[in-house]
Formats: structure tokens, C-alpha cells, sequence
């Protein structure tokens, strides 16, 4: 995870504190320029989410023909939402 994004949640006690966000949905998507590290950043983030008493709602494989397509470059896993941000990578951004 980015170390702004860390030190953005860290900021979040007062949310955690008050309990704010308990019984709240969250979902966690990411984007990278080759996809690796996509699903270790949405479960790190889980983490907070689960900390602030959220409900996880990953994308499980319930659309598995979507997610197991290989026929052409595109971001997701069963964890959460994903993209590829290539630069100047239009083709591939039409796709997702």
C-alpha cells in the first residue's frame, strides 16, 4: 500500500473511535502498471476496513466467466476491483 494512502487511514481513529463505520459496506479497488501486487493491496487494506468494524464485500467469484476471460488484458480478482494504468495505455482503459 502507498504510504500516503497508509497515512491517510491512519487518520481515520477518530471514525474508529466513535464507531463511525460499523456495519458500513467496504470495498477496496486498486490500480497498477502491470498488475502485480493488485490482490496483496486489497487485502492489506482489509485490514482498516475490518478494524473500523466494516463489512468486506470482495467480488468473490460469482461472474467467474468475466474474471477467468483471458482474451484480452483486463484487471479484477475475486478480492476487489483492479485496473492497469499503463502509460498512455488507451487501449487497455477502454476495456475495463
Amino acid at each position: 500500500m502507498a504510504d500516503q494512502m497508509r497515512t491517510c487511514l491512519d487518520q481515520t481513529g477518530g471514525l474508529w473511535a466513535s464507531g463511525g463505520l460499523v456495519n458500513t459496506l467496504g470495498s477496496v479497488f486498486t490500480s497498477s502498471a502491470t498488475g502485480a501486487g493488485n490482490e496483496t493491496t486489497i487485502t492489506s487494506f482489509w485490514n482498516t476496513l475490518v478494524h473500523h468494524g466494516m463489512l468486506i464485500l470482495p467480488l468473490d467469484y460469482a461472474n467467474a466467466e468475466t474474471l477467468f476471460d483471458i482474451s484480452e488484458l483486463r484487471g479484477c480478482s475475486a478480492y476487489g476491483a483492479s485496473t492497469y494504468a499503463g502509460a498512455n495505455d488507451l487501449a487497455s482503459a477502454e476495456r475495463q
